[in-house]
């Protein structure tokens, strides 16, 4: 099989924001409630083009955050959008920084990518200071409790590892596993995209793969065309698109407790803050 490439697009390229008609209203909020009582610097580990790196720097200034990921043209993209946060080229396996470096770490959609999430909570295990919160949110794709896992358990298909590059298809047992033992404690979870949304995630997979898994087009995404409107075709699907999203945030939020697609994880690194 080809290896993904992600420098094919830029990832990330729209706002965070805590807007209910936003699809990362839910993972921004998780992430600044777990970063509550942090203070200092913060990673945001497979950072795209900086989407959610701004979003934690439009609502908590006083952060000196850094991003960092492997694809050059989003890092290039994250620069010139916002030069006055640290965008850093680098690998997960070998991040360019110190032992005990940053107060807290986030990464939101990026462990699925990474062929080796073992090393990767080891490396942020050793930048992260004693006491130090690790926040992440991944998809549930390994977990025969969702339905892209189910699929994937009955059928063997996983319809995202062509589209976006998923290659770890975790359970939820599976990432406490890796956490706990690269020297993580669990502190909290909230889990999102439950029934409806899981749905609606699968048939836009199933339309994107019929279409040639974004080999065409490695930019598409529904924020980019329906929500901006830039094709006349699709400007009638904004409303509807827009009840999705509320539909998305209300179900998420009712069902947090109830395993869903996401999870939204919080761990602490062993030892006292230093």
């Amino acid at each position: 099989m080809k290896k993904f490439s992600y420098n094919r697009r830029v990832w990330g390229e729209e706002d965070a924001s805590l807007s209910v008609f936003s699809w990362a209203s839910l993972k921004l909020g998780y992430i600044l409630t777990a970063l509550e009582n942090v203070r200092g610097k913060v990673l945001d580990l497979g950072c795209g083009g900086g989407a959610y790196t701004r979003g934690i720097k439009n609502y908590r200034s006083d952060f000196h955050i850094t991003g960092v990921d492997i694809s050059k043209k989003s890092i290039t993209y994250a620069r010139k959008k916002d030069g006055d946060i640290n965008y850093v080229l680098g690998s997960v396996y070998s991040l360019p920084f110190n032992k005990n470096f940053f107060d807290a770490v986030v990464s939101i959609d990026a462990l699925e990518h990474f062929d080796n999430p073992s090393q990767a909570f080891k490396e942020v295990y050793r930048v992260l200071k004693p006491g130090g919160v690790f926040h992440f949110a991944l998809p549930l794709e390994g977990d025969a409790r969702t339905l892209m896992g189910l699929i994937y358990r009955l059928t063997g298909v996983n319809l995202k590892e062509n589209q976006v590059g998923h290659v770890a298809r975790f359970t939820y047992k599976e990432i406490l596993e890796i956490a706990k033992s690269a020297g993580f404690r669990f502190v909290s979870n909230r889990f999102s995209v439950h029934g409806i949304i899981q749905i609606f995630d699968f048939i836009n997979s199933a339309m994107i793969a019929a279409m040639g898994g974004n080999s065409h087009e490695p930019d598409f995404s529904l924020e980019k065309h329906v929500v901006k409107g830039n094709r006349k075709l699709l400007k009638i699907f904004v409303i509807p698109y827009k009840v999705i999203l509320l539909i998305h945030f209300l179900e998420s939020k009712l069902f947090s407790r109830i395993i869903g697609y996401s999870v939204n994880m919080t761990v602490k690194k062993h030892g006292k803050s230093i």
